[in-house]
């Protein structure tokens, strides 16, 4: 089980929040999670199944999620498309393409985002940093290592996490929630 301590600017609280993933095959993954913030009495908690597959036609691989998430008695399911290109060792430009259930944006159920990933290394420690915009002009950054994790939304918005025991094979997410 994956442990993280976490804070938000909006809330300003702390909270602990675990995840456990479990490899139900190559292309099948269950997440079962949750978290509780410091002065909230009720815990939030999500189960998610996720299906990933790669399609190639003449060595242009795209990568497409499918996935079902329930959480507090709501279930919503999205299908999303991806397509990365290295720009150098360290550094990656993606598109994706997400439609969904339930409302993504200003009333849309289809949402388009392009992002960069810049990998950098200090001392031992290595550094992932990002970009991520939508087709509204929303954007958020994000900068993480093995250990801690920050993201904001350029507006003031950010929320921090802090690994406090990791025990999947799984790489962390850039952007999180």
């Amino acid at each position: 089980m994956d442990t993280f301590l976490i804070f938000d600017s909006t809330s300003q609280r702390f909270g602990v929040a675990a995840e456990h993933i479990y490899d139900v095959n190559n292309n099948t993954k269950l997440r079962f999670g949750g978290k509780i913030r410091h002065g909230e009495s009720d815990p939030s908690g999500y189960v998610t199944a996720e299906y990933d597959f790669t399609v190639s036609k003449e060595d242009f691989p795209i990568n497409i999620r499918a996935r079902a998430i329930c959480k507090s008695n709501h279930c919503v399911g999205d299908i999303r498309a991806k397509k990365k290109f290295e720009v150098d060792d360290d550094t990656s430009l993606f598109f994706l393409a997400k439609a969904s259930t339930q409302e993504l944006t200003k009333g849309s159920y289809i949402i388009g985002k392009v992002g960069v990933t810049r990998d950098f290394r200090l001392g031992e420690d290595t550094f992932r940093l990002g970009a991520l915009c939508d087709q509204d002009g929303n954007c958020r950054g994000a900068l993480r290592n093995q250990a801690l994790g920050i993201n904001t939304n350029f507006k003031g918005d950010w929320n921090l996490r802090l690994v406090i025991s990791k025990s999947s094979k799984e790489a962390d997410k850039l952007f999180f929630d």
